[in-house]
């Protein structure tokens, strides 16, 4: 099929999977899979994809595409962009199967000069190919095997077209996480070393797929309104720096980047000292975004490529939604109580109907039989949140039906509406309540175990059943705030789910 552009492309291609998508159970993980897929990018060099809820990060795409085509595969600095790169690592140290090396240095050939000189030599070639792949090295156990194979580049009529062949392609983490930006990047640089114009890219892939964990992701991005594609003016080559002079190019600008992330604002000087323009536009593009970490404001008036522009200025907006309030633990709170509202005018008192034994324990239990089988670590962060979310409130709804049973003064019934709720609820909405996410489920465990034992065993004392409820309450909101700060973006995502449900509701 053919798309104008990664965007267009990613959309096409997404609903596609979940339409008619097979199951399929690969290493422990579900996925929706298409195979022997054929995608077309009739304009490559639109390589930013800004669409909402899909949390690309342009300024990772950047780093990440230089250190691949400097030849490198150690992750030192890596991480400083992409955190969990040491989970793709064997020895913790570097990318096994690293495309850098392979490109630059494949038994000691640089793939970047033989294939320039292969269409120098002969425009016509269909020799002009790249390996990634390697049958030597490739079958043993490993976390890290190259995912793209094989890259050819055939010109015709001064027109330069590029293959690339995958095996296995994670439509959100590979294909438009990072290849179709890199391999366009590498596009850009090998059309104006052969002299030729930029044309399509065509991707061969084995498996195209989504996991399990991004099924309701991307179903929310298929349905919101999507932005603009920033590229309605089409994207114009900036790359124009000699072959012979790109590596000491890529030095010059890991140098800067490294001071820029070390904490020094390169100003408009510093920036000019690189000459290439699209080189220019990514480092002015990290300096921003290290200048924005720092608390400095984020401005990309000097980045010439809109769609760089567009793209980074989406991927902030989403730090800068969360830090307009005081805290992320603010926000949180104000979508708890956002919550209840709407869940309570629902669904009424039902919650309460059998009383303490019969109707609230269990919705607490089945929260915490959930909370147990978990991958709080390495597990969809969405997933745990809801669970984390439903088992405070449930605790805090708990609660407030035990402040009925004691007569507590101050309002004439805790437990219904939402007063007593918020009331209640905001008592162990304070303080910074990051723990480790482990020690934080320990807590609630132990926490409901001891409240079970209390309600079950039919200890008469409501006192002593309100004390151990607050307890796992206090622990349930430990694990929450855990969880949203560990992810702010999955708040935002309940926020939005929230408005659809109250909008259903209506």
């Amino acid at each position: 099929m053919e798309y104008r552009n990664a965007q267009s492309a990613f959309l096409a291609q997404a609903a596609e999977i979940l339409s008619r998508g097979q199951m399929a159970n690969v290493r422990g993980a579900v996925t929706r899979e298409l195979r022997q897929v054929t995608i077309t990018l009739l304009n490559p060099l639109e390589r930013c994809i800004v669409i909402p809820g899909r949390n690309n990060n342009p300024f990772a795409a950047i780093y990440e595409t230089l250190w691949v085509l400097s030849g490198r595969n150690d992750i030192g600095d890596l991480v400083s962009y992409l955190p969990r790169a040491a989970d793709f690592s064997d020895d913790g140290k570097t990318w096994r199967a690293g495309y850098g090396p392979r490109l630059r240095a494949w038994h000691g050939v640089d793939q970047l000069t033989a294939v320039v000189d292969v269409l120098t030599q002969d425009r016509q070639s269909r020799r002009a190919v790249m390996s990634i792949f390697d049958p030597a090295l490739d079958y043993q156990p490993s976390k890290d095997i190259p995912c793209t194979n094989w890259l050819q580049f055939t010109c015709r009529d001064d027109v330069l077209d590029l293959a690339i062949t995958v095996r296995s392609n994670d439509l959100m983490w590979g294909f438009t996480g990072i290849n179709t930006f890199e391999w366009s990047v590498l596009h850009e640089m090998m059309s104006f070393w052969t002299g030729a114009q930029a044309g399509s890219a065509t991707y061969f892939i084995g498996s195209l797929h989504l996991y399990e964990r991004h099924f309701g992701r991307v179903e929310r991005m298929l349905g919101n309104a999507l932005a603009e594609d920033p590229y309605l003016a089409g994207a114009a080559p900036q790359f124009m720096t000699p072959l012979v002079e790109f590596d000491a190019a890529l030095n010059q600008w890991f140098e800067l980047e490294a001071q820029a992330r070390g904490g020094r604002s390169l100003d408009a000087e510093a920036l000019a000292k690189v000459a290439d323009p699209l080189l220019r536009d990514f480092l002015t593009m990290v300096n921003v975004y290290w200048a924005h970490q720092r608390g400095e404001g984020s401005h990309f008036d000097l980045v010439a490529d809109l769609g760089l522009r567009a793209a980074g200025r989406e991927f902030l907006s989403r730090d800068e939604t969360l830090s307009s309030a005081p805290s992320i633990d603010v926000y949180l709170a104000d979508f708890v109580v956002s919550l209840h509202r709407v869940k309570a005018d629902a669904y009424g008192d039902s919650w309460k109907r059998r009383g303490e034994l019969l109707s609230i324990l269990p919705n607490v239990a089945r929260k915490v039989d959930r909370l147990e089988r978990l991958d709080l670590e390495r597990g969809a962060p969405s997933v745990s949140f809801d669970t984390a979310v439903d088992l405070f409130v449930y605790a805090v709804k708990h609660r407030t039906f035990l402040a009925d049973v004691e007569s507590n003064p101050g309002l004439a019934s805790w437990s219904d509406g939402v007063e007593g709720f918020e009331r209640v609820a905001r008592q162990y909405m304070t303080g910074d309540a990051t723990i480790d996410i482990e020690a934080a489920r320990s807590m609630v465990l132990g926490a409901y175990h001891h409240v079970e034992a209390q309600v079950v065993g039919g200890t008469n004392s409501a006192a002593e059943r309100a004390t151990a409820v607050e307890a796992l309450a206090s622990s349930a909101w430990i694990l929450l705030a855990t969880l949203a700060r560990r992810n702010p973006w999955v708040v935002r995502e309940a926020a939005a789910e929230l408005v659809k449900f109250a909008d259903w509701k209506d």
